[in-house]
């Protein structure tokens, strides 16, 4: 490399090197105030607590009376791992039929879900909540299991990209030697898609975790 090359290399990773650390350090700060022995952020003397323990996670876990915690970790926890599932097979059988397939109205489907995807999902809270009652959904796990899974292939265009790079040819020469559609997608594009399975299962997992609503 030529000198100045070498010197924009390095203003350009000094530069990343700080915007991590700006992003880090609130992390960081957050970790440690979580073991604070006062369990408040109201009683640093500075960034940083003065003294750390394990008590807060102790009350937290325990003492169930005001707030029972552990249940609702385990309600996440079940919600996010079952919308996973559900929501990246779905997610992956509709891009994969989006991209590998013809079919009457495909176009309009897509312009469709994009402009769909446009509004918030908030938006459709009242009238989900409706339909919930109807079908005895109200304060059941599956009942955010099934919104969640069933929102899901709305996202499906980043999976459709993915596909869309596969090359057709894999899927002639295969019906060449006699191969389904389903054996094509299971044996030769599943494998050659776990990057974007991947993603699409933290993505899926991510989402119902973080959602406060």
């Amino acid at each position: 490399m030529k000198s100045k090359d070498k010197l924009v290399s390095f203003f350009l990773y000094v530069a990343l090197l700080i915007v991590s650390f700006i992003f880090l350090f609130p992390c960081l700060w957050i970790i440690l105030a979580s073991f604070s022995k006062s369990g408040t952020i109201y009683s640093f003397k500075g960034f940083f607590p003065q003294s750390f323990s394990f008590h807060s996670f102790k009350v937290l876990l325990t003492d169930t009376g005001l707030y029972n915690y552990p249940r609702w970790f385990i309600n996440s926890l079940i919600i996010s791992t079952f919308s996973c599932v559900l929501g990246t097979v779905l997610v992956i059988l509709t891009a994969y039929a989006m991209s590998r397939f013809n079919f009457k109205g495909k176009k309009g489907l897509m312009k469709l879900t994009m402009v769909l995807g446009m509004f918030p999902s908030f938006m459709g809270m009242i009238a989900v909540y409706l339909l919930m009652t109807q079908f005895n959904l109200i304060n059941r796990l599956w009942g955010l299991i099934l919104i969640y899974s069933a929102a899901a292939p709305l996202g499906y265009l980043t999976q459709k990209g993915f596909f869309d790079t596969i090359p057709y040819s894999i899927d002639e020469a295969a019906r060449i030697d006699g191969a389904t559609s389903f054996q094509i997608f299971w044996h030769i594009h599943l494998p050659l898609s776990r990057p974007i399975i991947t993603y699409t299962a933290l993505t899926a997992f991510t989402w119902p975790w973080s959602e406060f609503i």
